[in-house]
């Protein structure tokens, strides 16, 4: 079961196709049930609503921005749930070198 890079904005920051916050979150999921992708490996919620029902954050399933400027925090949970899984996705390299640095 290979697992996807989800990035996420962090709630209430800017994401869309054009414009996008300067903090990214990386998070990983596997495969859904029924194809597609399923949830993210920490529980995360991606499709999370505020109270009038807007989403709390925008997110990217495999893509998502890179350059200067852009800053990616890869879920430490999520790399903890890997088990030796290859991963897919614009980000996935941040998830190589976070287990290097734990080894």
């Amino acid at each position: 079961m290979d697992l996807v890079t989800i990035e996420c904005s962090q709630p209430g920051d800017d994401y869309s196709l054009f414009v996008s916050a300067t903090n990214l979150d990386v998070h990983l999921a596997g495969p859904g049930e029924r194809g597609g992708t399923g949830a993210i490996l920490c529980g995360f919620d991606r499709f999370a609503r505020d109270d009038d029902g807007r989403y709390r954050v925008g997110f990217s399933v495999g893509g998502g921005v890179s350059g200067p400027g852009y800053n990616h925090h890869p879920c430490v949970e999520c790399a903890e749930l890997i088990n030796g899984r290859a991963i897919s996705g614009t980000h996935k390299n941040l998830f190589a070198a976070l287990s290097k640095q734990e080894a």
